[in-house]
């Protein structure tokens, strides 16, 4: 347990309050501090006084439970969910392919298209842009 002292000024005079907070690895619980349970897969968080998933993990109520990544996805940077691998979009717990159509191109993200210079879209194709 580690003690503080927090000084306040009110009508020109100091008053002290102190208070305290427990250690990294532990957690306030009343007037005491209680070790963490850290689950299996599981690591001190960087407050010091939560939990949080190994990378490729989740929470899940008091548990660490696998991200299940669908095929055709990757495990995201966060290392806590998934996203689609270029030309494929995410419709529900998947992955599906799109059809990217003649004059078009996948787009920067890889997430759907573009049409190609001097074409501009008109539903799921691309058409001249005689504009």
């Amino acid at each position: 347990m580690r003690f503080e002292a927090v000084f306040t000024y009110a009508a020109g005079r100091a008053t002290a309050t102190s208070y305290w907070n427990c250690e990294r690895g532990f957690r306030q619980s009343g007037d005491s501090c209680v070790p963490l349970e850290i689950p299996e897969r599981g690591y001190i968080g960087r407050s010091g006084n939560d939990w949080e998933c190994n990378r490729g993990y989740r929470k899940r109520g008091e548990s660490c439970v696998a991200v299940e990544v669908p095929s055709n996805a990757y495990l995201d940077v966060s290392g806590r969910d998934w996203a689609c691998k270029r030309g494929f979009k995410r419709e529900g717990p998947s992955c599906l392919a799109f059809r990217v159509p003649t004059r078009a191109h996948l787009s920067y993200s890889g997430d759907g298209w573009r049409c190609d210079r001097g074409y501009r879209r008109q539903g799921e194709s691309c058409i001249e842009d005689k504009r």
